[in-house]
């Protein structure tokens, strides 16, 4: 089992950073991770990232942090609790979280999991990739981790669900509600390649294709684009009704 979930930072403790899911139903409860270790992978100031759940150990070529994995503990009523403990002074007690376990509990939905995999009392693993920095960094860090591969195939090897989940955060995030506005799938594309520095000639950005558009603002947005096209940033073309970027 590999899925992939969106996480947005809701705020920072002493030692760590806790990501809150964006999904809903959420596949797991919340995800505090140690801040130093975010930092040292240069994640420290991103706002959204892409987690990966995953039975399987997870390398770094998918991933910007792949995490140590997390043993079994024990079940609740509708999650597997994961969590490394230790013994100290006669007493069963959770770990600190540290750099070297950046990630010391965490409660998985248990539909998500195999029924053999929750018996067989297995770990569980975990990889964090960037997609939206309060500094616009994700690039760079992308970039920086690949070596010489592009931001679009960084986040492309994240899986077409990642990238459309990333994709479709963006366009809740960009997109409000106006009365007589009209917004387009240039428009849009436009944003979508400034975030990213890249040329929005470009057919494909950071794993997403131009001719996608549409169809994710139909999905997120719920709306069909107005019947007739019209001019639009002086040039004839389809658009949507009541929305601007």
């Amino acid at each position: 089992m590999r899925i992939t979930v969106m996480m947005k930072m809701n705020r920072i403790t002493k030692n760590t950073t806790m990501f809150s899911s964006l999904d809903d139903p959420a596949p797991m409860r919340d995800l505090y991770i140690n801040s130093k270790c975010l930092e040292s992978a240069r994640l420290e100031s991103v706002d959204t990232v892409i987690v990966v759940i995953s039975t399987e150990p997870i390398t770094t070529d998918g991933v910007i942090l792949a995490l140590p994995p997390v043993p079994f503990y024990k079940l609740t009523q509708n999650t597997a609790r994961y969590e490394h403990r230790d013994t100290k002074d006669g007493k069963d007690r959770p770990s600190a979280n540290t750099r070297e376990l950046p990630v010391t509990r965490v409660y998985v939905d248990k539909s998500i999991l195999d029924d053999k995999f929750i018996a067989e009392r297995m770990p569980i693993f975990f990889g964090v990739s960037g997609v939206m920095e309060k500094a616009g960094r994700v690039a760079d860090i992308a970039a920086e981790t690949a070596g010489t591969a592009s931001v679009t195939e960084v986040v492309g090897e994240t899986g077409d669900s990642a990238v459309r989940a990333a994709f479709d955060a963006f366009l809740r995030e960009s997109v409000r509600v106006e009365e007589d506005g009209k917004i387009t799938t240039r428009q849009i594309w436009r944003v979508w390649a400034a975030r990213w520095g890249d040329d929005p000639d470009e057919p494909v950005i950071a794993g997403v294709r131009y001719s996608d558009v549409a169809g994710r603002v139909r999905a997120i947005l719920g709306v069909v684009a107005a019947k007739n096209p019209t001019r639009v940033d002086g040039r004839l073309q389809r658009y949507w009704s009541g929305y601007v970027i």
